[in-house]
């Protein structure tokens, strides 16, 4: 709406601008990819050493970096969705707009995912100093499980810096972990993202349609109906 009036309305006006504001100067994390590797000679591993713990009872769990974190998570449909991906809200409010949609018409292709969520020193290569990114893979994934069964049987998992890889491609790429015998890195200075600040987007109902239609058009009448 280009004109508003009243103290209702420009109050609210106001506050939608304060908002996309905040949005836009939130924080932002540094998410692991493989195209930083695509230029090394094993462009399919990687070495990591995990800065957050799965459990507070971990032998290294540090209250300061916190914990990874899972999340149910959708993503609008199309081949911009990722752009708007956001916190299942059903559990939370009781609804949600995208899982509205997907139960309307799942032809429409709204994504429902689990994700895992972790803070990691990575080396691209030998020589590379590590930097931190988030490792996000979905949970439903055997890298999970393997991170979970490492946590259980040595009660740590950032005691030991781990290989990590890639072995397939597509929907079919599958993330293979094994520890290995390399000396501990320094994370004492190592930055770490608050999961929950930078990763996470948790959008109430009411403002979904307004979130997911920034990437998608919606059903006939777009996503505003």
């Amino acid at each position: 709406m280009s004109v508003v009036t009243g103290l209702a309305g420009l109050r609210a006006k106001r506050q939608e601008q304060v908002e996309k504001e905040a949005a836009r100067n939130r924080p932002k994390a540094e998410y692991f990819t493989w195209k930083d590797n695509a230029k090394n000679t094993n462009p399919d591993t990687v070495f990591v050493q995990f800065l957050q713990e799965l459990d507070p009872s971990a032998n290294g769990y540090d209250e300061e970096k916190g914990l990874a974190l899972a999340a149910v998570e959708h993503e609008a449909p199309g081949p911009k969705g990722f752009m708007a991906r956001a916190l299942c809200t059903l559990d939370s409010e009781g609804q949600c707009y995208a899982c509205e949609r997907k139960k309307a018409d799942y032809q429409e292709g709204w994504k429902t995912k689990t994700n895992l969520y972790i803070n990691a020193l990575v080396k691209f290569s030998e020589k590379a100093d590590p930097v931190t990114r988030v490792i996000s893979r979905n949970f439903n994934q055997s890298f999970a499980q393997q991170l979970m069964d490492v946590a259980v049987e040595d009660g740590s998992i950032t005691d030991t810096v781990f290989k990590i890889t890639r072995h397939g491609s597509g929907t079919q790429t599958v993330w293979v972990l094994a520890a290995t015998k390399q000396p501990l890195w320094d994370t004492a200075d190592a930055e770490v993202f608050d999961l929950k600040e930078t990763v996470l987007r948790d959008v109430s109902y009411e403002k979904q349609p307004e979130y997911f239609g920034r990437v998608w058009d919606g059903p006939e009448g777009g996503a505003d109906e």
